[in-house]
């Protein structure tokens, strides 16, 4: 059996505040979530902000800086406003294409097709419809 040195306690004592910190109630501040207000754009900045986006629908840096000058709206703002509107033209084309291969073989006089998008249109084929 081989023998098993300890140090001797006074040797590596550390005094207890080193070894723990003090026992204090623990304070968190939970950052405060302020509520971010909606930005309503009006006419002359929606008109602005259109006219751009039926040009390029990716403006580059220095076209968003002077949108931001033009128009009064942060940064975030415009870039926000683009992502969105490059986003539900994307799922009104998708939309558009599933309609059109649908058109010609939908039949049913009875019905509407109701797009995600919020455009109603009606499947009817008029001809049917006025001859039956």
């Amino acid at each position: 059996m081989g023998i098993l040195f300890l140090p001797s306690p006074s040797l590596t004592a550390e005094p207890i505040s080193a070894r723990q910190p003090a026992l204090r109630p623990h304070v968190h501040k939970q950052p405060e979530k302020t509520t971010r207000v909606r930005t309503v754009l009006n006419e002359k900045q929606l008109h602005t902000l259109r006219t751009c986006y039926a040009a390029n629908p990716r403006p580059d840096a220095l076209m968003k800086e002077q949108l931001v000058e033009m128009t009064g709206l942060s940064p975030r703002v415009i870039r926000v406003w683009f992502q969105n509107k490059r986003c539900k033209d994307k799922k009104r084309s998708i939309m558009m294409k599933q309609l059109q291969q649908q058109q010609p073989n939908d039949k049913t006089v009875s019905g509407f097709n109701f797009l995600s998008v919020g455009i109603c249109m009606c499947t009817a084929n008029w001809k049917e419809l006025n001859s039956a």
